[in-house]
């Protein structure tokens, strides 16, 4: 039996990753167990998730305010694509009927009010993440409070733009499809088209990532946009989007007990879930960038 959980972990040792730099399973196995002793994930992840919840309502009335203003065909159908996309069933009910509201009338003054709630909260969630990140057990240096904030407020910015750039890359590849006289109503054109738009999306929260990977880390000089924190994070967040929309969508209790109360519990269990795994793939993240410069 030994004999046998030996050649097992030789053969996991020989087996590298990709995306990951080349660590092996058994090099990502050690080294989560090594994390999960160490980091105190619970307590971080609970207050970046609070902060990023506040931040949501603020930061979304500003942007679906805005919206409406740009001339652009179709940017309210497709808005409606990617987040059905990227958010599970029952998150995405929520923000449903508010986008809606906020698309048929055009509040003037929630572009100003929203605009300044938007940048302090959201870019306090941002400064609560990276501050997050900088109590790594693997970090001795922090940033000034006021330097951080000022990364903080810039990458709120950069995922505002992020976000703009994923709405228009999936506008104009629907318009590419009817230019070429596409039939988009056809099952094949729909599938691609459907893959066009994930594969975007994929893209743009994978260089997300790796922004807030790399304004995170107090060291960290050049920028790397595929790393193994990355590509962890990326494929962990997905896949328990996934889970957490199966699982809500058929085994769900909360809206039974608690009402319309359960679908924002469900939206903070959700960003709660991603707040974990973006702490644990920044220390993947660390730990590779001590790795390559060793």
């Amino acid at each position: 039996m030994k004999q046998l959980i030996e050649k097992i972990k030789e053969l996991l040792n020989q087996i590298p990753l990709p995306g990951f730099k080349g660590i092996s399973i058994l090099s990502l196995l050690k080294f989560l167990k090594e994390v999960f002793s160490k980091g105190n994930f619970a307590i971080r992840s609970a207050a970046v998730s609070f902060h990023f919840f506040v931040a949501i309502f603020p930061t979304l009335i500003f942007l679906v305010s805005l919206l409406p203003y740009l001339p652009i065909d179709g940017l309210q159908a497709n808005l409606f694509i990617q987040m059905k996309l990227v958010l599970p069933d029952m998150i995405y009910s929520i923000f449903e009927s508010t986008v809606r509201e906020l698309f048929t009338r055009r509040y003037s003054v929630l572009l100003s009010v929203g605009f300044i709630l938007s940048i302090f909260y959201a870019s306090q969630g941002i400064n609560t993440l990276l501050i997050a990140f900088n109590q790594s057990y693997q970090i001795e240096l922090g940033r000034h409070p006021i330097k951080q904030r000022l990364i903080s407020l810039g990458v709120f910015f950069i995922m505002m733009f992020l976000f703009l750039a994923a709405l228009s890359v999936s506008i104009f590849g629907k318009a590419l499809f009817i230019y070429f006289d596409f039939d988009t109503n056809q099952q094949l054109i729909k599938g691609v088209f459907t893959f066009f738009n994930f594969f975007t999306i994929l893209i743009m929260v994978m260089l997300g990532i790796s922004i807030l990977y790399h304004y995170g880390h107090p060291k960290v000089k050049k920028f790397q946009f595929i790393n193994p924190g990355t590509t962890f994070s990326t494929l962990v967040i997905l896949l328990a989007t996934w889970g957490l929309s199966v699982y809500f969508s058929n085994f769900n209790i909360y809206n039974k007990i608690y009402g319309s109360i359960g679908s924002l519990l469900i939206a903070l269990i959700w960003i709660n879930t991603v707040s974990y795994v973006l702490i644990i793939g920044f220390e993947l993240f660390t730990k590779s960038d001590q790795i390559r410069n060793n």
